[in-house]
């Protein structure tokens, strides 16, 4: 057992605590001494205190919640991390059009992954500056934060200007270049008709629509099909078809390697005129042409081949350069560029009549 007294006497200097005491005028029990007395007696506790603080505090600063889990708010332009039901977010293009989605369900791909997946998106995509959008809907959606890009896959829905439905199994839209795609296969149907292709892509800025692939577009009066592509100019008013094209419409089928339609009223799809470039054939109820280069004009009813031109009608076959036909009437005038003369032929049914000479 400790003994007081001596522990006195070694902080007084004094010998013994009773000589101490006795050399006090005010007794043993000063103020003084009692307060040096409790801090001796306290010390040791004061310290067991300190020493299990400094034990203890590195292991609670490394199990600090703080380190183990990022609590930190969102940086700007980054959507939660955990998943979330029922959720909204809306993107900005390139021109400032703000295109809304929802999702049932939004949850990110991997851990800090800037792609987070959508369960069940609906939205609207900003397609013009005449305020319409395009409304889709898919089972599964990606948004990537980075990219500022959607894409829909599976049993995907678009529906433009409340008349063109498109679908599809996938599609992707870039909101910074404004530009779709998809590569699988797409259907869509309106009041101007069908069409059919094995992918698809649109350019905004561009006003530009390409299916590419084989292709096929189906109007009440005509249908076109192609191997390669067929692309959309909305700003020029026409549609350019690339590999193995045909176009029939009414009694006439046009096959050309490269097709270009104008047309006078992009509404409705209302042809103006159309050129045909390479391995041309020019069919009809009373002939058949083959050319280089043809052209046909709807509003005037007709036709025209230029270039290493053939004819055929019933049993006959007249070469020439150029040929233009009636389709109302089935007359035709025949032209052909020689160093001697051009003969000038009319067809009626199946005889040909020579008519005159001209010189070239």
């Amino acid at each position: 057992m400790v003994d007081i007294k001596e522990i006195d006497s070694f902080f007084e200097n004094t010998k013994s605590f009773k000589k101490a005491a006795y050399q006090n005028a005010d007794g043993p029990f000063h103020p003084r001494q009692r307060r040096l007395r409790l801090l001796k007696l306290l010390m040791p506790s004061i310290a067991a205190v300190l020493v299990s603080l400094v034990l203890i505090f590195p292991h609670l600063k490394n199990n600090s919640p703080l380190v183990e889990y990022d609590l930190t708010a969102p940086k700007a332009g980054e959507l939660e991390k955990l998943h979330v039901e029922k959720t909204s977010f809306s993107v900005t293009d390139s021109d400032g059009k703000i295109s809304s989605f929802t999702a049932d369900l939004m949850e990110e791909t991997e851990p800090s992954s800037k792609i987070v997946k959508l369960t069940n998106p609906k939205g609207q995509i900003a397609l013009d500056d005449e305020g319409r959008f395009a409304d889709i809907k898919a089972d599964i959606g990606y948004y990537n934060q980075t990219e500022n890009i959607v894409k829909a896959e599976q049993n995907l829905v678009a529906v433009y200007d409340k008349d063109t439905t498109i679908k599809t199994n996938m599609a992707e839209y870039d909101f910074k270049k404004a530009t779709g795609f998809g590569s699988q296969k797409v259907f869509a149907s309106g009041a101007w008709g069908k069409l059919w292709a094995d992918g698809f892509f649109y350019d905004k800025n561009a006003e530009t629509l390409r299916l590419n692939g084989h292709s096929k577009m189906v109007r009440e009066d005509s249908v076109l099909t192609s191997s390669i592509k067929t692309t959309y100019f909305k700003t020029l008013n026409k549609i350019v078809s690339e590999g193995n094209v045909v176009l029939t419409r009414e009694d006439i089928t046009i096959n050309a390697d490269k097709l270009i339609i104008f047309l006078k009223n992009a509404k409705d799809f209302e042809l103006n005129k159309i050129e045909a470039f390479g391995h041309v054939v020019i069919t009809t109820a009373e002939a058949v042409g083959k050319g280089d280069f043809g052209r046909y004009l709807p509003h005037q009813n007709l036709l025209e081949l230029e270039q290493n031109v053939v004819l055929k009608k019933g049993e006959s076959l007249i070469y020439g350069d150029k040929v233009i036909f009636d389709i109302k009437t089935s007359v035709g005038k025949m032209v052909s560029k020689s160093k001697d003369n051009r003969i000038t032929g009319v067809i009626r049914s199946s005889t040909i009549k020579e008519t005159k000479h001209e010189k070239k």
